[in-house]
């Protein structure tokens, strides 16, 4: 027995009643204005009877005039109709209405009995019903399984994410796009700068009313709706999960930094980069603290596991606790199960990232730290690093206290160290000659050089004493020279 539905039946069903002799289809419910257009409806979609063919794409028509419509707006560019409010232009005047009302005026008639979700068009409140809440999405991505309710929806997705295509191109800034209304979005928002949407939280602006809708989801809500497949990451943005899948399970990094080699899955990402790494880009500064970031993205990270302490990620061995579940991942591979897979070709030395393997190489082998310090003339391979060593060496700032005694710290990582070795007694590396514990590994290697070996490498440069870590030179140095002794009572 045929699957196919029957729309003769369909079509011989009468009206639904009303004055206005307004015809349903029995299949979708969509309401036409006459047995006719029921008719050429029904052929259309249900019977999928489109002969008229685009030449330049695969789209395909019911009629003549929706090929000749189709050929003018998308390949010629032909949108005579633009909303005085936004600017967006529209093939069809009826479309520039429909636009209007719904976007800028809100004009929602069309109703979800089963939600609260409301619509600008019927045909848009049916394909909501039945992707959202019967669940039909046949159409399945054979790449990353991702299921689509519309076969257009299905190859759109197969172009941008995993193909790539983006064939709509800005001639201001040449970056790429994947459909004509995404570039001019784009032009108006960032190179014309008409943001009219405006978040009333934190007054940010937005092009269009759903840009400020998924922001205030994704940013204030913490709404995640997008799960991936393929492991248990969630997205509030589907750019970002398109991205996620490129990058992580298809490892498609094609933007490749020049100075670093580091690949990135994104352009934007490898700009960042640049800005941040290689040049010291940072605009973003913390309000806290001294801390200053490449990326508002980094910042807000800074704030949430640093200034708040959220860290949801504790490592079951030693109780440190991480913002970020691949911090934990890092932190175990490398601490604990002393994974470190990435080796230097010119020393013997073995690192648990690329990242810190290439700023090994720099700094060690290029002898490449252009950043100097004005006090003491050390130098630095990152800005960071000078700007770290300044401030607790030079400054003296150590922004980070102990709730549980007064003592103060330069980083929040000395902190942590402080609370589980001092406070919560964690101290898992144990010193095989003397049984001595320690709460770190790199603790326990300067103990058995200092103490066992007696290799003493920071001497003293007023008098010829050495010691085995730059914490006793230092305490010598306050104690001896600046004649800073304690006073016992």
């Amino acid at each position: 027995m045929s699957d196919k539905p029957n729309t003769t039946k369909a079509l011989k069903g009468k009206n639904n009643g009303s004055e206005n002799n307004n015809f349903q289809c029995q299949i979708c419910t969509k309401n036409l204005g006459c047995k006719s257009s029921l008719n050429k409806h029904l052929k259309g979609v249900h019977e999928s009877l489109k002969p008229f063919k685009c030449k330049l794409c695969v789209a395909a028509f019911q009629q003549k005039s929706d090929l000749k419509r189709h050929i003018g707006t998308v390949h010629q560019g032909l949108k005579p109709y633009e909303c005085k409010i936004c600017l967006q232009t529209f093939g069809r005047k009826l479309s520039q209405k429909k636009h209007s009302d719904t976007v800028h005026k809100g004009l929602k008639p069309f109703e979800c009995k089963l939600c609260a979700a409301s619509f600008g068009q019927q045909n848009s409140l049916n394909t909501h019903i039945k992707t959202v809440h019967e669940k039909l999405k046949p159409f399945v991505c054979e790449i990353c399984l991702q299921t689509f309710g519309q076969t257009s929806s299905l190859k759109t997705h197969i172009d941008l994410v995993h193909k790539g295509l983006k064939p709509f191109q800005c001639n201001i800034c040449c970056t790429l796009f994947v459909s004509q209304g995404h570039l001019k979005r784009h032009i108006r928002a960032v190179h014309e700068k008409l943001k009219p949407f405006i978040c009333e939280i934190c007054l940010q602006t937005f092009g269009q009313k759903s840009d400020l809708k998924k922001h205030s989801d994704t940013v204030h809500k913490g709404l995640k709706p997008l799960g991936c497949k393929l492991c248990t990451a969630t997205f509030g943005i589907r750019s970002n999960f398109t991205n996620h899948i490129k990058t992580v399970h298809e490892m498609l990094k094609a933007f490749i930094c020049e100075i670093c080699k580091q690949t990135f899955g994104q352009k934007s990402s490898k700009k960042q980069h640049i800005d941040s790494v290689h040049k010291g880009l940072k605009p973003f500064q913390c309000k806290i603290c001294s801390s200053s970031f490449g990326s508002q993205g980094d910042l807000k990270r800074h704030i949430k596991t640093l200034h708040d302490n959220i860290k949801p990620f504790i490592c079951e061995i030693c109780l440190q606790t991480f913002g970020l579940k691949s911090n934990l991942k890092m932190h175990k591979d490398l601490l604990h199960k002393g994974l470190k897979p990435f080796q230097c070709q010119l020393c013997a030395p073995s690192f648990g990232s690329e990242g810190h393997l290439k700023r090994h190489i720099k700094t060690v082998h290029d002898k490449l730290k252009p950043f100097i310090c004005e006090i003491c003339l050390q130098t630095f391979g990152l800005k960071s690093s000078l700007k770290r060593h300044n401030d607790s060496v030079h400054i003296g700032l150590k922004p980070f206290q102990c709730k549980l005694c007064v003592a103060t710290f330069h980083q929040n990582n000395g902190l942590n160290t402080h609370i589980r070795t001092v406070h919560q007694r964690i101290k898992p590396y144990s010193c095989e000659i003397c049984l001595q514990t320690f709460g770190q590994k790199n603790d326990l290697k300067r103990h058995i050089d200092s103490v066992h070996k007696g290799l003493k490498p920071f001497q003293c440069s007023i008098c010829s004493a050495s010691f085995g870590s730059q914490g006793n030179l230092n305490a010598h140095i306050k104690r001896v020279h600046d004649n800073l002794k304690p006073l016992f009572i």
